[in-house]
Formats: C-alpha cells, structure tokens, sequence
C-alpha cells in the first residue's frame, strides 16, 4: 500500500506542478518535479523489495522483526536523503 501510495503521490504531485509557476533548476523541470520523479522511483523500488520479501519462506518471528528492522532503516534513510536534498536545494539557491 506503501508504494502505491508514492507512486499515486508522485504522479498526483507532478500534474500539479505543471501548472504551478516555479523555478527551473534541470531544463525544464523544477525541484518539485525532480522530488516527485525520486518518489516515483522509491514506489516502485518499494514495491519490488516488499514482493521479494512476501516471496521467502523463513520462521514467522524472525521474518517479522527482520522486516521491522528493515522498515525503519528504509524510513530512516528517505529522511536523511529528503534533508539532504532539502539543504542542497536551499543553500545553492
């Protein structure tokens, strides 16, 4: 649901933007634009992990905490590449 949801966001958000008036910073895209492509590819990458994960066949309790683990280390690092992106963007404007 996840993924879905990003590529849905994505894709919603880059519609929208076509009308929006704002800066250029890679030909003709804006970094809303670029922001929402990451999103798209993050969807799609999500969506291919969790199916492999759904796929193996391992003990229910360790497959639980494992995936657990690896969420969180998945959402920590979208937040450190989103600030990442976020203080590129401010500091070079």
């Amino acid at each position: 649901l996840f993924g879905r949801y990003l590529i849905g966001f994505a894709v919603i958000r880059s519609t929208v933007e076509i009308f929006r008036d704002n800066p250029k910073v890679l030909g003709l895209l804006s970094i809303s634009h670029i922001l929402s492509l990451i999103l798209l590819v993050s969807g799609i990458i999500w969506l291919k992990v969790v199916s492999k994960i759904g796929k193996k066949t391992v003990h229910p309790q360790e497959d639980k905490n494992e995936y657990l683990l690896y969420n969180v280390f998945i959402i920590f690092l979208l937040v450190i590449i989103s600030l990442g992106i976020f203080y590129f963007v401010q500091l070079n404007l």
